[in-house]
């Protein structure tokens, strides 16, 4: 009976033994993948779109319409999925600005002028992809950085939240349609009335990345 007993307990932490490190071994695995960069990625591959490891590459431009305020720009775009669904995007911008800037000229004249400026982003961007279709996903993100607008508002603090659609294009490339908007803590867009603190603008991007 005393044998039997041993030989139970020896089997219960034979087997005990051999899931933890079995266990271990997947989390180690896991742990791994979700920190390395996957390739060839694609349709048809096994790691699809929003799979960590995931790199995707690419960018977008977009267009920012406001009261007497026009802005024209592109931005360079390199996303990883650090977890899945779960993105972590570095994003520099560069935007063309022309609006109208109130002066006063020597008699005391209010002179309504366009005024030409650029302006540089650089955000870091995490986002989250919900799946909708297989060739379609949702996504929700923040950017916070720096941006800088000279002749204008000069350097500042950025915040620039992003909604749309990752739509694939073939085996690897991703077309994503969405709305953008960014607040800077300095005053970027001057109207014919005076006002010059208005921080904020909203708009629509377009953008094209292709999975690693």
């Amino acid at each position: 009976m005393r044998i039997q007993a041993l030989c139970a307990v020896s089997g219960i932490v034979a087997v005990t033994s051999f899931l933890t490190s079995h266990a271990t071994a997947q989390a180690k695995q896991a742990a791994t993948q979700s920190l390395s960069i996957l390739k060839q990625a694609g349709v048809g591959s096994e790691h699809g779109y929003g799979r960590a490891g995931v790199l995707e590459l690419g960018g977008f431009g977009n267009v920012t319409l406001a009261d007497s305020f026009t802005s024209i720009g592109c931005s360079p775009v390199a996303g990883w999925f650090i977890f899945n669904g779960v993105e972590l995007s570095v994003i520099t911008g560069v935007n063309f600005i022309s609006q109208d800037q109130v002066s006063l000229n020597a008699s005391g004249a209010q002179v309504i002028e366009d005024v030409n400026s650029l302006q540089m982003l650089f955000l870091v961007e995490p986002s989250y992809h919900f799946k909708l279709t297989d060739v379609m996903w949702a996504f929700l993100g923040v950017g916070a950085g720096v941006a800088n607008q000279d002749p204008g508002a000069g350097v500042g603090f950025a915040v620039a939240p992003r909604f749309g659609l990752n739509v694939m294009i073939g085996r690897s490339g991703i077309f994503t349609p969405a709305m953008t908007a960014v607040y800077q803590t300095t005053s970027g867009v001057q109207t014919p009335q005076g006002s010059a603190d208005v921080s904020g603008t909203f708009g629509m991007t377009a953008g094209f990345t292709v999975m690693w």
